[in-house]
């Protein structure tokens, strides 16, 4: 009897080590044991403005940014706009709290949000939007002039990890838009044109004001009426100027700035370009423009004779990144 029980034993325990050994062979190779929720991220299709070198296609991003996971199965699992900050030191991304996946299987949505706000708030015991005010003036570079989001409606961690990390790519939600000036000759000296003539440069008759929702298909939600709905300007962040050593070739001025995606309107929108001496150059469309979230859209102009016009390259829409695109689709 004695022997039976030894022996039953054995055999309770050898099964109980499969059983084991076959749960640790069911978790994901790529899912980390404690559970804890690391991540990775970084930008697509990021360029610098002002006519800067561009990036690669999928860069680091090295700010702050809010992190928002939702897990309907448990709410102990759901973390709302939890802020997130990058260690030079160690290269990795920290949060203040400890955040879990439940487990390797149970989907949960995810949304992010950069530059961290605390304004920009996704999750208040629901889903929810925030109110964002675009920066009229863009002279001096601020990251605050763009916003970066990510969104995934069902991530499994068992299938959607990378090296047991979440990896982020977060978007641009707005539009990049570049004014490239070609400057006629009358404003050549004998050797040329040396030092930039164009002092400013400014578009009106935009909405800068929306709503942002991660969550929804339509992320922006420009605001077109009440107290908010109101057309203002931007200032555009100086860019390069390419000089000229002689009496016949063009020199060239550029700008930049984001705008808020929305259909610039004939009857409203304008370039104005201002010079040093103080004289104002004006451009408007003939017809409406459309511009979309996550496009760098140029606008070319010729300048000179007393007037400013659209040059014979007009105006062309690509994704937000180096490389060539279509012409504009206009309404």
């Amino acid at each position: 009897m004695k022997k039976i029980n030894i022996l039953t034993c054995a055999m309770v325990a050898l099964t109980m080590a499969c059983t084991n050994n076959d749960e640790q062979e069911n978790v994901p190779n790529n899912y980390p044991t404690d559970n804890i929720i690391r991540v990775t991220a970084g930008v697509s299709n990021p360029i610098t403005r002002g006519g800067e070198t561009g990036t690669p296609a999928l860069s680091p991003y090295a700010g702050d940014f809010m992190l928002t996971v939702v897990n309907k199965t448990n709410a102990k699992y759901t973390y709302a706009n939890k802020l997130f900050t990058y260690d030079t030191n160690t290269t990795s991304w920290n949060c203040s709290e400890t955040l879990l996946w439940q487990n390797a299987a149970t989907p949960v949505k995810i949304a992010a949000v950069a530059p961290y706000d605390a304004k920009y708030e996704v999750y208040i015991n629901r889903e929810c939007s925030f109110q964002y005010h675009l920066n009229s003036n863009q002279v001096t570079t601020d990251p605050k002039n763009d916003l970066l989001c990510y969104h995934n409606g069902s991530f499994t961690p068992k299938t959607g990890l990378n090296d047991g990390k979440l990896q982020l790519t977060l978007s641009h939600a707005f539009c990049l838009f570049d004014i490239n000036i070609t400057l006629g000759t009358e404003f050549n000296k004998t050797d040329g044109l040396s030092a930039n003539p164009v002092a400013s440069a400014t578009i009106s008759g935009i909405y800068n004001h929306a709503d942002i929702n991660v969550w929804s298909t339509k992320l922006v939600d420009v605001i077109t009426d009440g107290v908010w709905g109101v057309r203002e300007n931007i200032i555009a962040t100086p860019g390069a100027f390419t000089s000229v050593t002689n009496e016949k070739e063009n020199a060239k001025k550029q700008f930049s700035c984001i705008v808020l995606p929305q259909t610039l309107s004939k009857d409203h929108f304008v370039v104005t370009l201002q010079t040093t001496a103080g004289k104002k150059y004006e451009w408007s469309p003939d017809h409406n423009i459309t511009i979309e979230s996550g496009k760098k859209y140029t606008l070319n102009l010729s300048m000179g004779d007393n007037k400013l016009v659209l040059s014979k390259e007009g105006i062309t829409a690509n994704a937000w990144t180096d490389g060539t695109g279509g012409s504009l689709e206009t309404d």
